[in-house]
């Protein structure tokens, strides 16, 4: 009786990204889970950064990060996204689906690696069940990253008297963040947009499972790119540009009105905003409704609901509006607002993580 009357703490959960770190933990008592601490640390590119230049885990700083919060216990998480962690939805043999979960785990390794030409051994694979009645017959979702990648995580937070206890992975984190405080039948099919600084993907889900996941090029960092070099001046200013923008869908197109000192007409920044993008948002439209509409031709008498934004690029002022008008299904930022708190949907993957660490234990 006692023991469930004391709370308890999840993992210290780490999503590491390219614009940012988020951290939070959460406890439970009894029914009710509520965040313990959470920070959030903004990387807000301010210049140019290359095209091949990717996040890592400094493991070094992340520890740092912990010990500036009230966090509990020394256990912590990493949640993986692509391309640290990739995705593959498989058929598999009910005989094998029957065998004990490492032996089920093995034999996706290799069928992976004869996807990918890489080395059985080399891959850490976990995996999730499909829902049943799949046009194609696929049954597991599987993800996997390099078996090495994780020995050095867990090597790097040991030195430093940590305990890395969780991979997790940003599709199914998110989800939870939803499904926290959203209630989603079962059989019905949406969305997670979740639009980083180099790529954005896309998870499809029935009910608390993802069954579609896909990565496109489209990002935040080409948004600001392209406001660059239609408004002429310093990554800097464009990316604050963006920030306290709202695209508007009508107007002149993508060339800004300036008058005689070379100045854009405030009233018609957003206008010439959404020229700018419209191309990128366009891609963005298709390639959510090809997600949609796979995932629906997939699991035939299903309906379509709402689509959640996340990740940075979420923020782009009118992002939702637009995408709900162009696909014509409700769209909205993720936001989570535990303890009175309002949580920004950048925060929401580290969120879902933590809750379903909770959960599991």
């Amino acid at each position: 009786m006692v023991s469930r009357l004391m709370p308890r703490h999840s993992a210290i959960m780490f999503d590491v990204g390219a614009a940012g770190i988020r951290l939070c933990q959460v406890k439970g008592r009894g029914a009710q889970i509520t965040i313990s601490d959470s920070l959030q640390i903004d990387l807000h590119p301010r210049e140019e950064r290359g095209e091949d230049t990717e996040c890592s885990a400094d493991v070094g700083r992340l520890v740092s990060l912990v010990m500036q919060g009230r966090f509990t216990g020394n256990r912590v998480g990493l949640i993986l996204s692509p391309p640290d962690a990739y995705f593959h939805a498989l058929r598999v043999p009910q005989s094998v689906l029957g065998c004990p979960p490492n032996q089920i785990r093995d034999a996706l390794a290799w069928e992976i690696a004869r996807e990918t030409r890489t080395e059985a051994g080399d891959l850490e694979v976990r995996y999730w069940p499909l829902p049943t009645g799949h046009r194609e017959g696929l049954n597991v979702m599987a993800v996997a990253l390099p078996t090495e990648r994780a020995r050095t995580w867990v090597r790097e937070f040991a030195e430093h008297h940590f305990d890395l206890r969780h991979l997790d992975v940003s599709p199914r984190a998110l989800a939870r963040a939803v499904l926290w405080q959203r209630k989603i039948g079962p059989e019905e099919i949406w969305a997670i947009v979740d639009i980083g600084l180099r790529r954005a993907a896309i998870t499809v889900l029935m009910g608390d499972t993802p069954i579609y996941i896909r990565t496109t090029p489209i990002a935040s960092d080409d948004w600001t790119r392209r406001l660059k070099q239609g408004f002429d001046v310093p990554y800097g200013e464009a990316e604050e540009l963006k920030r306290s923008t709202a695209i508007a869908a009508c107007g002149r197109g993508a060339h800004p009105a300036v008058s005689d000192d070379m100045s854009v007409d405030p009233g018609e920044v957003s206008t010439v905003v959404f020229g700018l993008l419209r191309e990128s948002l366009d891609n963005l439209v298709r390639e959510i409704n090809m997600c949609i509409s796979y995932a629906l031709e997939s699991y035939p008498d299903r309906v379509a609901g709402q689509i959640y934004l996340a990740g940075g690029g979420s923020q782009l002022g009118g992002l939702a509006d637009y995408l709900a008008l162009q696909l014509g299904l409700d769209t909205v930022s993720i936001r989570v607002a535990p303890n009175d708190t309002d949580v920004r949907a950048e925060a929401a993957a580290a969120i879902g993580a933590a809750i379903l660490d909770l959960e599991a234990n």
